[in-house]
């Protein structure tokens, strides 16, 4: 099982049932498959919210933790609810975060702690009203222990159906296709698994398709012109990649590299280009390109 979960909280809202979950689903499945925003992952000096929202857009499931200030703190930072621009949620990181979990496709599963209702679809912002239709999973104070295992059976089954869906698409491992552009031929497909720089660049190299055996990573600026950009539910900005590439991950490698140490990716679920260091492999992909 290789699913990803990110635990979507406010600081100020019952944090303790926040913390208490990480710890629980961390025991469970493993620091490098849980993230939060506390977790070490953001570097100083970086662009934090681009940060949160690149986990999301690696993750297969989003735990929405709501306790019972959840709504009174999300009043005090949109208050203009109903408002279609995503613009005014980037004011509420917690916003921000759900609004791309929902819009990229992700199981997004609201959990109630501390006897929490689930927030009215009038009361929330319009890049995230669909969150009052999700089942919610309750955990209570009294019986945290046995609600938490319950929580962990109904992860356990949706990242299995993620893997489910990963398993299915290494099968065509042997069948990349290819496309013709006018920048050069394309594989459609990525590698498919997690890969560092370094054997990304081997995998281009050592790729035959159609016949040929020149692929090479693209740079920075060819991956970026793959992006696709369009307006989606209640003014949601959608980013992605343009049919018919097919992406087992947002993130791809190029060419390009920054320093020694580092090099570029280019993320077709915010539609931003970033770098970072070489050894970095998770979540990454290789896209190939000749000519």
């Amino acid at each position: 099982m290789s699913g990803r979960i990110f635990l979507n909280y406010r600081r100020e809202d019952d944090p303790g049932f926040a913390q208490a979950i990480y710890q629980r689903l961390v025991a469970e499945f493993g620091a490098a498959r849980v993230s939060m925003d506390h977790d070490g992952r953001i570097k100083p000096g970086q662009d934090f919210l681009a940060r949160l929202l690149d986990q999301v857009a690696s993750c297969d499931v989003l735990l929405a933790v709501i306790g019972s200030r959840w709504a009174a703190l999300m009043a005090e930072r949109s208050p203009m609810i109903g408002a279609p621009s995503i613009f005014q949620d980037e004011s509420d990181v917690v916003v921000a975060e759900i609004a791309a979990a929902l819009s990229g496709g992700k199981q997004v599963i609201p959990v109630l702690v501390g006897f929490a209702a689930m927030p009215k679809a009038g009361t929330l912002p319009l890049s995230i009203r669909e969150l009052a239709r999700r089942q919610a999973i309750t955990l209570q104070p009294d019986r945290f222990a046995s609600d938490c295992q319950l929580l962990v059976s109904r992860l356990r089954a949706t990242l299995a159906d993620a893997d489910g869906e990963a398993i299915e698409r290494d099968t065509r491992k042997n069948k990349v296709g290819t496309v013709i552009r006018a920048d050069g031929e394309w594989t459609t497909d990525d590698n498919g698994k997690d890969i560092k720089w370094t054997n990304a660049t081997d995998y281009a190299r050592q790729l035959k398709v159609d016949g040929f055996s020149d692929w090479r990573l693209p740079t920075i600026d060819e991956l970026e012109a793959l992006a696709a950009r369009e307006i989606g539910r209640v003014g949601l900005i959608i980013h992605d990649i343009q049919k018919p590439f097919r992406l087992t991950s947002h993130f791809v490698w190029s060419s390009t590299t920054e320093g020694a140490d580092e090099a570029w990716y280019f993320n077709f679920g915010t539609g931003q280009r970033r770098h970072q260091l070489k050894k970095h492999g998770v979540a990454m992909r290789a896209l190939c390109v000749r000519g």
